[in-house]
């Protein structure tokens, strides 16, 4: 069985048995015809353990329920096979944890041929090359790694940590824990791990991941028995100091670097505040990103509660990719639908002033946030409001806040607080108190006399549960009223399995009904684009560019002028993708819509100072700060599908005109 099988049958698990096609294809990253061809495989299989049939409906793919027992006993005691990135990932795992491991014992956790491991040996090297990591083997050591310890371990807990599933999850973990019995025979220690990491949990410190952190730590005791770390430049605070002697006490022994690297993986997997101690470098760092982001996105978020989300995680990140810590999968969970070349330009610029280095997913993650920040600068239309609350106002509380909006399609006024401010946010248009506070915060909230839920840091799927079925109990807008309505009588009609999929199904086809917006297509016309053979001067060019717009009335002269500035302060913060410019400026009542205007530059013009080549400026007009940030994300999709960046000033303003005006902004 490979890992297709089991995504598919681990969404049916957790689905109750019924799954739309569109979800598969977003967890399996592959087409209907594929997930079709898995299931009939799957199906034999089933067949001949005399579990039902998967059922390929129309839109959904559905078992029976007294079909689901089943199916979990068949995924737990059926042979598993791995691919080969699975594969990969328990070779790093196995040799990064044991000592003289040979040939014959990678053949059989993978459970394939010798000449396959061989192969996969050869990959990993190519891969671990990269970070100077040497790969070797000898009769006496066996296969082990050489290079800086601090990016193996990074490369061990990533492997260890990758996404996979249930099944492979449980494998990687069974090896570490063997592992760690050869030093200290427990077979309770992840349990007791978990219990006393548990415990150092406080409101200004929640972890991604409690049972991620537990094996990283495990995982890092086996290794560190292999090789120990270099010396690392970090201070234990006190919560850290107790839990590292708590470890002790349950029989883990740490030398000095040791206990700074176990500090490292706590402050990596922290959701949690700046405090007084924080370091000016992460502060800096945080401050340079935001500012940065504003000026590319022409937006000021300093004020809202993501802001303060941000700034929650930004330590977190700066320890991992300062120090290459690699702590928890659900890190690498967090996906934004745009974006990604921006802030990956944007985290390399100001990382490489603090030596960070960010991998994709720590991109991934921030873009995450990027997209939190320009969605929150939309006003909302929505007095209703719900309180998220929690001990310092801050964290998790805004974490919690985009998730709920994101599960209540922005219907709300979310607001965060502290206990100690509840009274002055609660008015007559509060709906919901949601409380991350813990037990201890209740008494408090009662007062109120105001309905309220207890939720996790990462909402749950029980916490995702109890929140939806307040909202359809307590429509607050005609949508959610009409949603309402219609779930109501589908239940009264049929059982429904999954409110939670209806519910977004539902709520996705009534709000793209009424919901207008600019779309890259209205913000393109044939007049507006221009081009031309050669340039030599860049503010000549912005100014060429911004003439058509300039001529209709559409922008004025020092709209130009501030775009210009702009740019001469502080250098290509536009260059969304290589070679193209998107200046843009804050507007002061001088546009009179959103627009582009475009410059194809055909030999290109060479900067000097930036030393980058030219291709195209796209001058974007833009009215207020969130109107132009469909189109502007729609652009940055469109330059990147098929690399139309790098070809883009080859094209006539014909080809360019009705390229732009056939591009599928869906």
């Amino acid at each position: 069985m490979n890992n297709y099988f089991v995504s598919i049958i681990q969404a049916l698990i957790n689905h109750q048995g019924k799954i739309s096609y569109e979800e598969l294809q977003e967890d399996l990253g592959t087409s209907v015809k594929m997930i079709n061809y898995y299931i009939d495989q799957l199906n034999f299989l089933l067949n001949e353990n005399g579990i039902g049939k998967i059922q390929k409906k129309t839109r959904t793919v559905e078992i029976n329920e007294e079909a689901i027992d089943l199916l979990i006993k068949f995924v737990e005691t059926t042979e598993y096979y791995f691919n080969s990135a699975e594969r990969a990932q328990l070779i790093i795992i196995m040799i990064g944890l044991i000592k003289k491991l040979n040939l014959t014992d990678l053949m059989s956790i993978t459970k394939t041929t010798k000449n396959t491991v061989l192969t996969d040996i050869e990959k990993i090297k190519k891969e671990l090359i990269v970070d100077d990591i040497y790969l070797k083997y000898n009769k006496k050591n066996g296969y082990y790694f050489e290079g800086n310890e601090l990016l193996i371990r990074y490369h061990i807990l990533f492997s260890l940590h990758k996404n996979n599933n249930k099944i492979i999850k449980a494998i990687k973990r069974d090896i570490v824990l063997e592992q760690f019995n050869k030093y200290i025979n427990d077979e309770n220690v992840l349990p007791k791990v978990i219990d006393i990491v548990l415990k150092t949990e406080d409101e200004r410190h929640t972890y991604f991941s409690i049972q991620d952190l537990a094996i990283s730590i495990i995982a890092s005791y086996v290794r560190s028995k292999i090789k120990k770390v270099e010396v690392i430049d970090i201070e234990l605070n006190k919560n850290e100091l107790n839990t590292i002697s708590k470890l002790e006490k349950a029989g883990f022994d740490f030398n000095k670097q040791e206990k700074q690297y176990i500090s490292l993986l706590f402050k990596s997997a922290k959701i949690g505040s700046f405090t007084v101690n924080t370091r000016k470098e992460i502060i800096d760092c945080a401050k340079e990103l935001i500012e940065e982001f504003e000026r590319v996105y022409g937006v000021r978020v300093k004020d809202n509660p993501i802001y303060q989300m941000f700034l929650s995680h930004i330590e977190s990140m700066y320890y991992r990719t300062k120090y290459h810590i690699k702590v928890s999968s659900i890190i690498d969970q967090t996906k934004a639908v745009s974006g990604y070349y921006i802030t990956n330009r944007i985290l390399n610029d100001v990382g490489e002033k603090y030596s960070l280095r960010f991998d994709e997913y720590e991109i991934e993650l921030m873009n995450y946030y990027f997209e939190c920040l320009k969605r929150e600068s939309e006003e909302s239309i929505s007095k209703n409001n719900i309180i998220v609350v929690c001990a310092s106002g801050f964290g998790s509380s805004a974490y919690v806040k985009y998730q709920i909006d994101e599960l209540f399609n922005n219907e709300f006024q979310i607001k965060v607080e502290n206990i100690r401010g509840l009274k002055k946010s609660v008015n007559d248009q509060t709906q919901l108190i949601v409380n991350v506070a813990g037990n201890s915060a209740i008494g408090e909230i009662k007062k109120y006399g105001i309905e309220y839920i207890t939720v996790s840091v990462v909402l749950s799927d029980t916490d995702k549960k109890k929140l939806l079925n307040w909202l359809l109990k307590n429509p607050s807008s005609k949508n959610i009223e009409t949603l309402h309505g219609i779930i109501s009588i589908v239940g009264t009609v049929s059982d429904i399995k999954n409110k939670e999929l209806l519910y977004k199904q539902l709520y996705k086809y009534l709000n793209e009904k009424e919901k207008v917006e600019y779309c890259l297509n209205d913000l393109i016309s044939y007049e507006y684009i221009n081009k031309i053979k050669q340039c030599d001067d860049l503010k000549e060019a912005i100014k060429n560019a911004s003439k058509p717009l300039i001529i209709d009335g559409i922008i004025d002269a020092k709209y130009c002028e501030d775009m210009i500035n702009t740019i001469n302060k502080y250098g290509p913060y536009c260059e969304v993708v290589e070679g193209i410019l998107v200046p843009h400026a804050i507007p002061e009542g001088n546009v009179v819509r959103p627009m582009f205007s475009i410059l194809l530059i055909e030999d290109g013009l060479f900067v000097k100072q930036w030393q980058k080549t030219i291709k195209a400026i796209f001058v974007l007009a833009v009215t207020d700060k969130s109107s132009h940030i469909n189109p502007f994300s729609q652009l940055i999709a469109f330059l990147q599908m098929n690399d139309n960046y790098l070809k883009i000033n080859e094209q006539s303003k014909e080809e360019l005109f009705e390229t732009l005006l056939n591009f599928d902004c869906d």
